[in-house]
């Protein structure tokens, strides 16, 4: 497999239009197709489903887009560890607590493997507080969860993350209509609870914190308990929890990463590999 085609496809994919994809790629429109044809002549199946103007991506096509990310992680792990000089350094990286236990893991043990030269150093902390400590250059790379909307200078955003209202599947909580609501939240400062609380003033309803916890697990465990409701990304809603409907919806929330800039080789190194390992 040629590597070249995949990436090319991915462009393709990306700008969903042949001129702009060569364009981008500093090819004539019909070298792009060549190479399309023939990746599809590989794959033995069709990718695209082409008109005068677009392009819209098959059922097969959307199943190659996370293998051809993988084939080209795993190329340029295999060029930078044959072909680069070892990146040597320390990087001071941040991010909240959720993140760190819920994506990061296997990332960060993956990188650590790939770069043996390179000293990681791995806090946690609320995402104002990073980004203070960051604007003062006290970390080299941090992923933080930020407003779509005002976004902080140089972000790259990875994804977005939807939020919802959550309580115990397998015990009321300890609340009625005629009573504010139950709330179990971080402290501040903590995106999550600044987007609950303002959702809340905004539709009227009366709520109190019963708990606050700077922990995802000790969330989690209170609310299993009954002891009141909490808000969660969607994808980290366990079977034992579920939704609330009747409650005001939250806003979006940014997961983005910054590193500084200029960063250093073994900053750079960390950024990357997060960047092209997030989304597996």
């Amino acid at each position: 497999m040629d590597t070249d085609l995949l990436k090319n496809f991915l462009v393709l994919v990306e700008t969903k239009n042949f001129t702009k994809a060569s364009e981008k790629l500093s090819c004539s429109q019909s070298a792009l197709s060549l190479q399309i044809k023939r990746l599809e002549e590989l794959i033995g199946k069709p990718l695209f489903i082409r008109d005068k103007r677009n392009v819209q991506l098959t059922h097969d096509g959307e199943e190659l887009i996370a293998y051809s990310h993988q084939l080209i992680t795993i190329e340029n792990n295999l060029l930078a560890h044959f072909h680069e000089s070892p990146i040597e350094g320390e990087v001071l990286f941040g991010t909240p607590e959720d993140l760190a236990t819920t994506y990061l893991p296997t990332i960060l043990t993956n990188f650590a493997r790939n770069y043996p030269e390179i000293s990681l150093n791995v806090r946690c902390e609320f995402s104002v507080n990073l980004i203070k400590e960051f604007d003062l250059k006290n970390y080299d790379v941090i992923l933080i969860k930020q407003d779509t909307i005002q976004p902080h200078k140089g972000s790259q955003e990875l994804w977005k993350e939807s939020l919802a209202w959550v309580s115990s599947k397998n015990a009321t909580p300890f609340f009625s209509k005629s009573s504010p609501l139950p709330l179990i939240l971080a402290p501040s400062p903590c995106v999550y609870r600044q987007r609950a609380i303002d959702s809340l003033n905004q539709a009227g309803i009366a709520w109190k914190i019963v708990y606050q916890s700077p922990s995802l697990s000790g969330t989690l465990a209170l609310v299993k308990s009954g002891l009141g409701i909490s808000i969660l990304p969607i994808n980290m809603i366990t079977k034992d929890l579920e939704t609330i409907s009747f409650l005001p919806p939250l806003k979006d929330t940014q997961i983005a990463l910054l590193k500084q800039d200029p960063p250093s080789k073994a900053a750079e190194a960390l950024a990357s590999y997060i960047t092209e390992n997030i989304a597996h």
